[in-house]
């Protein structure tokens, strides 16, 4: 028989067991920066879906369990995928939607929703991620700038390490909420989350050198900046990254004076230019347009795939959807779903139809209900515009911002 027609061979997946772990990180960290074991372990709650050929394995989806703030109020435990491989000598052949397919079955009951932060929208990793139902939810850019001229505010002081941010995490608790609270898009903070971040794979993997800006006024912290400065093992370092900057009242000026000292830090140090990935709903885009940072074209987005979307929608909406006292359902191409069920036997029924790219925009809380009815991509059976307007508020439509610090 030739080659071109030997039949391909049988690939299995599901979720990794504890014997296999050094199995599955063999497979990654033969294609990004290596990670111990026991770097696997100290970060988030970790599962995997792990790929085999006969007995050999022959890819792995690493899946960190995250809770995710997509409303205020509204938290998911999302599964985020990062540094998903194969082995290079059986690419082709299916193993990743395997894997995919295999982790849309075991993470029900154990998450909400599969997530993951992905680049180059042009590239084959991307298409990978559209094929397997993943959806886009945020676009973020970066932005890079250098200011010769800038100085050092007077009430901001710099150190180095994370000690210190760790130390005072409640109050960078407080100061995030402040700016943050009426977002969405990222890890629902805690006091631990700093702590738990900077001991994460990510930066395992990639080693940092890490400044805490703090803007202090009359001996209070009203402001802070976390930079990161990664360097590989040659001892090449990058640009100094802001990895998250908050203040107190959601103020500019306040992040202003951070901003700046950062630039004239970075300035003055020889650490090379200062670079920001944000989105375009952050509050501080016009920001740092006023101050002369260059934007790129969006260069990374944060992507989902709901893999029980009546789940996901049982815990994020179900109590303010029944306030409206109607039944309600949602029809897509590829599933039905009983939101609200009827009350009683030919009980009028409100089907809303949709493609299922919309269906998981809206339950992320990344779509204007309002606006979608009106342009057609979302219409409803048995509805009428009071109908979409009480939709348009138990489900609204909430601005995202990305925190790079968050990537990890």
């Amino acid at each position: 028989m030739s080659e071109e027609n030997k039949p391909s061979p049988a690939v299995t997946a599901r979720e990794i067991r504890d014997e296999e772990i050094e199995q599955g990180l063999r497979i990654r960290n033969a294609i990004f920066p290596p990670i111990t074991r026991q770097d696997w372990e100290r970060g988030a709650p970790t599962t995997g879906s792990i790929a085999y050929i006969g007995d050999e394995p022959a890819g792995f989806i690493p899946l960190f369990l995250r809770r995710i703030r997509i409303a205020p109020g509204v938290v998911v435990t999302a599964a985020f995928e990062n540094s998903v491989g194969t082995r290079g000598d059986v690419r082709g052949l299916g193993i990743g939607s395997a894997m995919m397919e295999a982790a849309c079955g075991f993470l029900k009951g154990k998450a909400d929703v599969l997530m993951v932060y992905r680049g180059h929208e042009r590239s084959q990793g991307y298409h990978f991620y559209t094929k397997t139902g993943h959806v886009d939810l945020c676009y973020m850019r970066e932005y890079t700038g250098s200011l010769e001229h800038a100085a050092m505010h007077r009430d901001v002081v710099v150190s180095e390490g994370t000690d210190g941010i760790i130390a005072g995490s409640s109050r960078l608790l407080e100061l995030f909420e402040d700016t943050y609270g009426a977002y969405g898009g990222f890890p629902d903070r805690h006091p631990g989350y700093w702590a738990q971040s900077f001991r994460s794979p990510y930066y395992a993997a990639r080693p940092q050198r890490f400044f805490w800006f703090q803007l202090r006024e009359q001996g209070k912290l009203t402001g802070y900046l976390i930079a990161g400065k990664e360097v590989s093992a040659d001892g090449r370092e990058t640009p100094l990254r802001i990895l998250e900057t908050a203040a107190a009242g959601a103020d500019i000026e306040r992040t202003g004076a951070l901003l700046e000292s950062a630039m004239a830090y970075a300035v003055q140090n020889n650490l090379g230019a200062l670079t920001y990935v944000i989105g375009d709903d952050d509050p501080h885009r016009e920001l740092l347009d006023r101050m002369g940072l260059k934007s790129g074209l969006r260069s990374l987005h944060t992507m989902a795939l709901a893999f029980d979307a009546e789940a996901l929608f049982a815990t994020c909406w179900q109590g303010r959807l029944n306030r409206i006292g109607a039944p309600i359902s949602v029809r897509t191409p590829t599933q039905d779903i009983e939101l609200i069920p009827a009350q009683s036997p030919g009980e009028d029924k409100i089907t809303l139809e949709m493609k299922d790219d919309t269906l998981t925009r809206w339950l992320m809380g990344r779509i204007d209900f309002r606006t979608r009815v009106k342009e057609g991509t979302i219409t409803i059976h048995n509805g009428n515009k009071s109908f979409v307007e009480e939709l348009q508020r138990a489900v609204p439509f909430v601005p995202w911002v990305y925190h790079p610090l968050d990537y990890c």
